[in-house]
């Protein structure tokens, strides 16, 4: 946008007043710039008021042996003030799996059931599908029954087809509830005969387990830095 075209620097006539001058030095510098709607001048004034000449100088006491000595005090900050620490409020993670596990529990609105040894589970096609890959290819897939009002599931309990059902669409898990279920002739079968739903079903264990893991770590860190789940400062009572 501009160009510089001429840049000069010339000090004033009492720029170099002795010491003892009551009148200030200043030092000025002129830079002309160049634009496209003209020429601006622009003058820089400053500088400090006791200079000393080059002959005042050399008969002064100051210089002895051709030699001047400078000194300088150095200061060292040692001591600082901090400032208000900031807390950043972590995002709460998602309960859409649990409201989902509640709302597949509660049967209402449900779209398809399941007939498992005599007892009937009822669900919904939607959350089956979004949250099994398995449930979409039955329920949506082109090899899907032609029946999807109630499906009879044979040769698996019940349990086990609970566990399958909810358990993806609800973090209601406990270790004492999977290790009953691993020791029935249903979860046997189910490994035998479904594979990749029992895939499904440990990957499932291990995100959980990494999540619940993750949950106490932050929440025994929040506690230890005075700080509540969400990263609020908690002012203790004496």
């Amino acid at each position: 946008m501009g160009k510089i075209l001429r840049e000069t620097a010339k000090p004033s006539s009492s720029s170099w007043s002795p010491s003892s001058s009551s009148e200030p030095a200043t030092t000025s510098s002129t830079s002309i710039t160049e634009t496209v709607k003209g020429s601006h001048q622009f003058k820089i004034k400053g500088g400090y008021k006791r200079f000393f000449k080059r002959t005042a100088l050399e008969t002064s006491d100051y210089l002895k042996d051709d030699c001047l000595s400078v000194n300088c005090s150095v200061g060292v900050v040692r001591s600082h003030t901090e400032g208000p620490k900031i807390y950043s409020i972590a995002i709460p993670p998602s309960n859409i799996g649990h409201q989902f596990g509640q709302f597949l529990e509660s049967g209402k609105g449900s779209d398809v059931s399941f007939e498992v040894d005599g007892e009937v589970f009822t669900a919904h096609k939607l959350v089956l599908a979004a949250r099994s890959p398995v449930f979409r290819a039955q329920l949506y897939g082109p090899m899907k029954d032609h029946n999807t009002k109630c499906i009879k599931v044979e040769d698996m309990e019940a349990p086990v087809f609970k566990l399958v059902t909810i358990m993806p669409s609800s973090l209601d898990l406990n270790e004492k509830m999977l290790n009953s279920v691993m020791q029935t002739d249903g979860f046997e079968y189910l490994k035998e005969s479904c594979p990749s739903v029992l895939t499904e079903l440990l990957e499932y264990v291990a995100r959980f387990t990494e999540h619940s893991d993750f949950m106490c770590k932050h929440r025994n860190e929040a506690i230890l830095d005075g700080s509540d789940v969400n990263g609020r400062r908690v002012k203790q009572r004496l």
